[in-house]
């Protein structure tokens, strides 16, 4: 079982993928976001890479296909539980 993170989304997936070795890590240790975006379903290079950045926020889309690639629950991501609770308040 994996903790969920207090990190911005981009950072948490960067561990993550970073955790997961060889597939999505190059030789220098560095995050392949190509390799690993052409795995998800329905998620560009571009959205992926904006989303990790921070220039965009993560969609709950987004953090599902990423939580399914890595096997982990969505709420892994901050930004998913915040969503989550939002959700919660709003319909009370």
């Amino acid at each position: 079982m994996v903790e969920p993170s207090d990190r911005p989304f981009g950072e948490a997936l960067r561990e993550l993928l970073l955790a997961d070795g060889d597939i999505y890590v190059s030789a220098g240790g560095n995050v392949k976001w190509a390799t690993f975006a052409h795995v998800l379903h329905g998620v560009s290079y571009d959205i992926l890479r904006r989303t990790v950045r921070g220039e965009r926020a993560p969609t709950l889309e987004l953090m599902e296909e990423c939580a399914r690639v890595l096997q982990v629950w969505p709420t892994y991501f901050a930004e998913y539980r915040a969503a989550g609770f939002a959700r919660q308040v709003a319909a009370a």
